[in-house]
């Protein structure tokens, strides 16, 4: 019996969900806890796989079971965390959520494991707790050493949520990311491919409204020439995004992709909105190549202008320069006659200075002479 309940498990988790149903009834009339609990899960899955609204009342009868059956495995051990894990997702997907939010805290409180913080953090994003829905889910992620594409996934739906709401590019930015990350862990994950154009898509839409002025799909505010919004590099980026979302999306709708349970009309919705924002996009793309082609010539003629004028300081400068080089070989010119002169003056200065001494000293030795002479008649009796 103990080798059958592990293989009933095995089925189970397998995705099996009728053949271990018989033992597991029979195992949990002899009160085995394991499959008392196995049992509980088997018809909250049950209950979750009713979609229908005239099946609601079945869905609610396989809830009321599963509930019943985890809480007769807590009346048999009242640590079982298993079965009140099992009762507070009952709570949660039957909309009790912040009584879920409650009771997932107490299980991780005293179980800290990564499935009940990712429950936790389900609870945190739809009662709009983004914050601790993703702080629990990077815990969960941390503690499966960042392998686990699924909650990757559940950090970028928090993330575009918080985008989508708040019209924030950089939230949208972090779920683009985490896509990206879940996409290189399982590269053929389609629905992360389709979340992955979604996330494109919205984007592209979000900097539509903000930058082009639109609200709704094919409605364009007028666009004028003096101040745009957006440049056209960046236009062009945003053209890329939405024709590969659209693509994308084109592709999803091919007969490969029927097997994986998309909303066909949804898609074909978001490819007749991606196309009727691309041709919006386009328009605008064409209005700021006239533009920037505008400012290009107006570039030019203010280049022309510019060296133009410095063409003309260029050459004030060097005649400038020419006329004061002429000034100051003129002045050393001038300076160089007048030391000349001033040379010329001092030796002729000179010369007639000499001249007048030899002069003097001449006058001076004639008188001398004069004197011996008289002097010498008179003693001869003159």
């Amino acid at each position: 019996m103990e080798v059958k309940k592990i293989h009933a498990l095995y089925q189970l988790r397998r995705g099996d969900f009728q053949t271990p149903r018989n033992l597991l009834h029979s195992l949990a009339e002899k009160n085995d806890l394991v499959a008392i609990t196995a049992l509980g899960s088997l018809y909250l899955i049950r209950a979750r796989l009713i979609k229908q609204e005239h099946e609601k009342p079945q869905r609610e009868a396989y809830y009321k079971r599963a509930v019943e059956l985890f809480q007769r495995a807590l009346n048999l051990n009242p640590r079982n965390i298993w079965a009140a894990n099992g009762i507070t997702v009952a709570l949660a997907e039957t909309g009790r959520m912040q009584e879920a939010n409650e009771g997932f805290w107490k299980i991780l409180q005293n179980c800290p494991k990564p499935e009940f913080n990712i429950n936790y953090a389900h609870t945190c994003a739809l009662l709009g707790d983004y914050g601790n829905a993703i702080r629990f889910y990077e815990v969960a992620s941390k503690k499966y050493q960042h392998r686990d594409y699924q909650i990757m996934e559940w950090i970028a739906r928090v993330y575009y949520i918080i985008g989508k709401e708040r019209k924030d590019l950089e939230s949208l930015e972090t779920a683009l990311d985490w896509t990206q990350r879940a996409l290189r862990l399982k590269p053929d994950h389609k629905i992360a491919l389709h979340n992955l154009a979604l996330l494109q898509q919205t984007r592209a839409q979000l900097i539509r409204d903000a930058k082009l002025g639109q609200s709704k799909v094919g409605q364009t505010a007028p666009i004028t020439t003096a101040s745009p919004n957006i440049s056209l590099p960046e236009l062009k980026k945003v053209i890329a995004w939405a024709q590969w979302s659209t693509k994308t999306f084109e592709e999803i709708l091919k007969e490969e992709y029927k097997k994986v349970m998309f909303d066909r009309d949804l898609v074909k919705n978001r490819v007749a909105f991606g196309n009727s924002m691309i041709g919006s996009f386009e328009k605008k793309k064409k209005e700021l190549e006239v533009i920037e082609e505008q400012k290009e010539v107006e570039r030019t003629e203010r280049k022309r202008v510019e060296e133009e004028k410095q063409r003309i300081e260029e050459q004030r400068v060097a005649e400038e320069a020419v006329l004061e080089e002429e000034r100051r070989k003129r002045a050393a010119e001038e300076d160089r006659i007048r030391n000349e002169r001033l040379q010329e003056y001092a030796a002729m200065q000179k010369i007639l200075y000499a001249r007048e001494e030899k002069s003097k000293r001449r006058r001076y030795s004639s008188d001398e002479e004069d004197r011996g002479m008289s002097s010498k008649k008179s003693r001869r009796g003159f």
